[in-house]
């Protein structure tokens, strides 16, 4: 039987500390593997963008007298958005049009449903980074490029710099996009 000393141990100790250290390095750099003229963007100006168009049923569900109809959601949909400037009071957010296009255009469905019951209600809703819901509105969209600016009564955030110019043929473009919005993909 080997009895080990406490050299041995104190140096074994060293080596799994030092290969463990030189492994997490790795994995650093393989995951932020980012060009130093790239500035990186805040991870709290991710957003998460949901709209809701829903109708009163005239119904109500406790079988008393009710105060409030219920309603029912008739369709539903998410993105993920990137809060770019805060300007007086207002946060601008950039996402893609073909999301937004459900916001500002009704299906036939959405059309039977709001003549059927009175109207239809639709809501853009904006989750910010630490689960906080405001509300938004469509400014304008772009079929053309997908992309679509919302506005927002959510906090000023940090400004994020967005190139007005096209990119020289062969320049490096990141593109960042979550469809089941930033936490659930």
């Amino acid at each position: 039987m080997k009895w080990f000393s406490a050299k041995d141990t104190y140096l074994k100790v060293l080596s799994a500390s030092i290969i463990l250290s030189f492994i997490i390095a790795v994995i650093a750099v393989v995951f932020d593997n980012i060009p130093q003229n790239v500035n990186k963007i805040p991870t709290e100006n991710f957003v998460s963008l949901y709209i809701t168009k829903s109708t009163n049923t005239g119904i109500c569900d406790t079988g008393e007298d009710c105060t409030q109809e219920e309603s029912s959601t008739l369709e539903s949909s998410q993105a993920s958005g990137m809060a770019f400037t805060s300007q007086n009071g207002v946060t601008y957010i950039l996402t893609a049009s073909h999301f937004c296009e459900e916001a500002v255009s009704d299906s036939i469905y959405i059309t039977q449903m709001a003549i059927l019951f009175g109207g239809v209600e639709t809501t853009l809703s904006i989750k910010d980074f630490y689960g906080n819901m405001w509300n938004g509105k469509v400014i304008d969209h772009d079929p053309d490029s997908d992309l679509c600016l919302v506005e927002s009564d959510m906090p000023p955030v940090r400004d994020v710099k967005i190139q007005d110019t096209d990119p020289d043929l062969g320049s490096r473009v990141y593109a960042i996009s979550a469809p089941l919005s930033i936490r659930g993909t």
